[in-house]
């Protein structure tokens, strides 16, 4: 599943990870791939979120100690509030505090902390967390241009360029982030500067 995921064939990965977790229901690895890859994906409405908080869940009924059963679950509680400042939010900040516990370099647990921040209006915190995520994982894609809207946020603006700027070396033939990065620039009023 993880070797097509590469490979650009998501639905396939998807099917291939979801079958492997029906194969083996108690294996904590498998769910976690399984929710890694609804993650990246991205979820559009409360359903997948909850689909991937329940992995979350399952995850952690399985090994109380998987951070990224906190991680999944922090990232389905963030997708099942309605607006920024919800509640949810605080919750999803605990839970990635709880998996920076336990695997304090996890990138994608600092990037659920900062953008549980950045959803409960703390640029400042959101601005620290994602950049840290950014330290362990700098080809994160969507990590780098959330960290980039979190440094136009903060009036971090030739920092935000540089961190665009940097990701355009290392991600040059990705749509995916020459698209995001070109809409925070022009959200940004920076249209004469946005990736064409």
């Amino acid at each position: 599943g993880q070797c097509l995921d590469k490979l650009g064939r998501s639905q396939d990965a998807r099917a291939s990870i979801a079958r492997a977790s029906e194969i083996n229901p108690r294996s904590a690895d498998a769910l976690a791939n399984l929710g890694g890859l609804l993650m990246s994906d991205g979820f559009g409405n409360q359903q997948d979120a909850r689909e991937i908080s329940a992995i979350g869940d399952r995850i952690l009924q399985l090994n109380p100690q998987a951070a990224m059963g906190y991680v999944l679950k922090a990232v389905g509680v963030m997708g099942a509030a309605a607006k920024p400042g919800d509640k949810e939010f605080d919750e999803a900040a605990k839970a990635a505090d709880r998996a920076l516990e336990l695997h304090p370099r996890s990138a994608e647990a600092w990037a659920v902390k900062g953008f549980a921040a950045l959803g409960a209006g703390e640029v400042e915190e959101a601005t620290r967390s994602l950049g840290r995520g950014l330290e362990l994982q700098p080809r994160y894609t969507w990590l780098r241009v959330l960290y980039a809207r979190c440094l136009f946020a903060a009036e971090r603006e030739q920092e935000a360029r540089q961190c665009l700027d940097a990701g355009l070396h290392d991600h040059a033939n990705d749509i995916e982030f020459l698209v995001n990065a070109s809409e925070l620039l022009e959200g940004t009023g920076s249209s004469d500067d946005a990736i064409s």
